[in-house]
């Protein structure tokens, strides 16, 4: 989050294209992450594919209510994670048309 609004020492860094977010992080639940992002104008129109173990209908009911983009259930072995990651980054960084959220653009 602090990068995201700025606060680090990479401060003047653009926004990011896309957020690969995990929904299992161990401080900060994810769904607290989605929320906070999706509730900040400046960050809300950022693309948001969320990482999960489970196929469990209430998160995905209620990530999609805080507009998540899209759900990727991660793999156990390491090679289909990571090839998953890879499409998943060129789809949305080559393919897909993104909004500016970058400040100094708009």
């Amino acid at each position: 989050m602090d990068y995201l609004h700025q606060r680090t020492p990479d401060i003047n860094a653009p926004h990011p294209d896309m957020i690969l977010l995990d929904m299992s992080l161990p401080k900060l639940d994810g769904m607290k992450v989605l929320e906070r992002i999706k509730s900040d104008p400046d960050l809300r129109s950022i693309p948001i594919i969320a990482l999960t173990n489970c196929r469990a209908d209430p998160e995905i009911i209620n990530a999609c209510d805080l507009h998540v983009t899209g759900f990727i259930i991660k793999p156990v072995d390491f090679k289909q994670f990571v090839e998953i990651i890879k499409r998943t980054c060129n789809f949305w960084l080559s393919v897909a048309v993104l909004p500016s959220v970058d400040k100094q653009n708009n």
